[in-house]
């Protein structure tokens, strides 16, 4: 009838609506529509994991026509390299040898790491992501994107080498060689998540390149080595993927030839400031620099998740702040409506 207004209420601990109808004459009176109504909840965090998981696994078998062009592109990368390194076999060739050979590697594995959050994803970043109460949990969605990322961690160094250690003289055995460019594969892959998390497409390819690139090829600690690098470009280049990984494989290498070398050696150590016992240093720096630069890419990550989202770098560490602070939600609460009928 005319006049009557109904106000409309969600009733959280009970889980039902509540209808009060009143007028100028009958008073207000409570009617339960539901006495089992849900409240709209997000899925738990293990579930989400479990299905993201198992959705990034079905993307990443689909996706064959990318994995066979990767897959050349690093047969390709590592026949190159080997052919170029094959001209170089002396000792003092070992580091800027190593060097080549991390860089190359890592620009690769960089680049290949950027469908993970970016092209198609985007998308579904902004769609899921952003959906507040009930979308998908950030945490959950970066980490079924690395676990499917550790298999290109662990397979494309393989691919790489399966052409390059033909071509080259090398003390290491196939597989211990190929678990070292393991590290090398995890630290500069998390670079390409930074990228694609926190540029777009075109900007994000860029950045892909010349992140390994640049750090591999004037921080690597070769050219310039290391003993000569002033204070405050040594400490920059402890940063360096390259850095680390080179001095890893060059005393791997060099510790296997030899006795009647150890003079030519330890004049290689000296030059480039290398030591044998740095070799779990740097493969634990490895495993570091991948952490960072992948806690990066989930914090920009979580910035994009907000509802006024990234748009440039100019308001990106207002919303990190926000994103350490923000308070975490299931529920979502409804004021009352009221309606005239």
């Amino acid at each position: 009838h005319e006049g009557i207004v109904l106000k409309l209420s969600l009733d959280q601990r009970k889980g039902s609506i509540v209808v009060e109808q009143g007028n100028e004459v009958a008073a207000p009176q409570t009617v339960h529509l539901s006495g089992n109504l849900q409240i709209r909840r997000s899925p738990g965090f293990w579930v989400q994991l479990r299905s993201l998981t198992i959705r990034c696994a079905k993307q990443y078998v689909r996706r064959g026509t990318g994995i066979a062009l990767d897959v050349t592109i690093l047969l390709s990368g590592g026949l190159v390299v080997g052919i170029l390194r094959s001209f170089k076999q002396e000792l003092r060739d070992t580091p800027s040898n190593m060097c080549l050979s991390s860089t190359v590697l890592g620009v690769l594995c960089s680049v290949a790491a950027l469908g993970s959050l970016g092209g198609a994803e985007i998308a579904l970043q902004n769609r899921e992501l952003r959906a507040g109460v009930g979308g998908v949990n950030v945490t959950a969605y970066f980490l079924s994107k690395t676990l499917l990322l550790g298999l290109d961690n662990l397979f494309f160094p393989l691919f790489f080498l399966s052409s390059y250690y033909n071509f080259v003289y090398t003390n290491m055995p196939f597989l211990f060689f190929w678990s070292r460019l393991v590290l090398i594969a995890w630290s500069t892959s998390g670079m390409g998540m930074f990228a694609s998390a926190s540029l777009a497409p075109a900007s994000a390819l860029l950045c892909a390149v010349l992140l390994p690139l640049v750090t591999g090829v004037f921080l690597g600690g070769v050219d310039p080595p290391m003993s000569e690098m002033d204070t405050g470009m040594w400490v920059i280049a402890q940063t360096s993927f390259a850095r680390w990984s080179t001095e890893y494989l060059t005393t791997l290498e060099l510790s296997q030839e030899p006795d009647h070398d150890e003079i030519r050696i330890n004049k290689i150590y000296d030059y480039f400031d290398y030591k044998e016992s740095n070799q779990n240093l740097a493969s634990i720096m490895l495993l570091i620099l991948g952490l960072l630069w992948r806690l990066l890419a989930y914090l920009f990550l979580e910035a994009k998740s907000m509802k006024s989202g990234v748009r440039s770098f100019s308001n990106v560490f207002g919303s990190l702040a926000k994103v350490l602070f923000k308070r975490s939600y299931n529920e979502k609460e409804t004021e009352p409506i009221d309606m005239v009928l």
